[in-house]
């Protein structure tokens, strides 16, 4: 088992590797750090071949060289198993695909797409694993190197998102399980969003709380059965957090350093694969920590 980290110099790459050393410290996994060139189409023999490789070999020493740097600053660096791969391909998510078999990974680590800071955007990197992985995927936000730097975690704590559904519940023992990895923590959040109106709904504004709180109830009582003695949750708490949108019910709970968030995800093709619906999505783009999408 091992952390493949998906990097490419920059900030958000050292979001990526921060949160795999914050990963891989508390497993005791070793990290492969891998940067990707990707190789242009129709690349005829030639001058053109040899810029190409000239131009690889130089981007990969200074990959190596930037990634060496930020891992020998951490507090733990010494105690950290890292090794460098580096792949020529046309795309970087097939790279890190193969990737994953190569090293036996347990677990692939990204960086956010340039976008909002303290949020994650997920790019056309991510969307391919996110859609393709059979391992786990975990997404730092960006700028969330900045933000473990300045409050280094003391321990890995998991939230499991939960929306009361029995195709959902595959989340929580996917949780419990890497929480036994990690040495975490878990407790589980169900988040509910009234939804932002420009005018009240048909139903008037007091029917939209209604159904929130009829849907928080129902999840309620969801995890009450879950809590009978030998159910997944006999020991876990759970935490209840709303808003008018996403952003506003993501940030409301109450988050400390050192917290990922753990996404539920939905069965695609018949394979156990990550593959993110609508309800995902939005808890994965307006999370202001790091998130974990599960394969179903």
């Amino acid at each position: 088992m091992s952390i493949l980290v998906g990097f490419k110099g920059g900030e958000p790459g050292s979001d990526a590797l921060l949160l795999a050393a914050q990963l891989a410290a508390a497993a005791r996994l070793p990290i492969h750090v891998m940067t990707v060139a990707v190789r242009p189409r129709n690349l005829m023999p030639g001058r053109a071949t040899d810029a190409f490789g000239e131009y690889t070999r130089r981007r990969f020493a200074e990959s190596e060289a930037e990634a060496r740097s930020v891992l020998t600053a951490l507090p733990s660096a010494g105690d950290l198993d890292v090794r460098f791969a580096h792949r020529i391909s046309r795309s970087t998510g097939l790279a890190l695909i193969d990737g994953v078999s190569e090293v036996s990974a347990s677990l692939v680590v990204l960086a956010s797409a340039p976008g909002r800071g303290g949020r994650i955007s997920v790019g056309p990197v991510a969307n391919r694993l996110i859609h393709s992985s059979r391992v786990p995927v975990a997404v730092a936000p960006l700028g969330w190197s900045a933000v473990a730097t300045a409050a280094p975690p003391r321990r890995t704590e998991l939230t499991a998102a939960f929306d009361g559904s029995t195709e959902n519940e595959h989340v929580l023992g996917e949780t419990l399980a890497l929480a036994a990895t990690f040495g975490a923590r878990v407790r589980v959040a169900t988040f509910g969003v009234r939804g932002v109106v420009m005018y009240p709904p048909e139903g008037g504004l007091d029917s939209e709380d209604e159904a929130l709180a009829e849907w928080i109830d129902q999840t309620e009582r969801a995890v009450a059965k879950l809590r009978r003695p030998g159910g997944l949750l006999a020991d876990v708490p759970t935490v209840v957090s709303t808003g008018d949108d996403w952003s506003d019910a993501l940030s409301a709970l109450d988050w400390v350093p050192g917290d990922v968030l753990c996404v539920g995800t939905t069965p695609h093709g018949g394979l156990a694969r990550v593959f993110i619906g609508t309800r995902g999505t939005r808890i994965l783009t307006h999370s202001p920590v790091p998130v974990i999408a599960l394969p179903a």
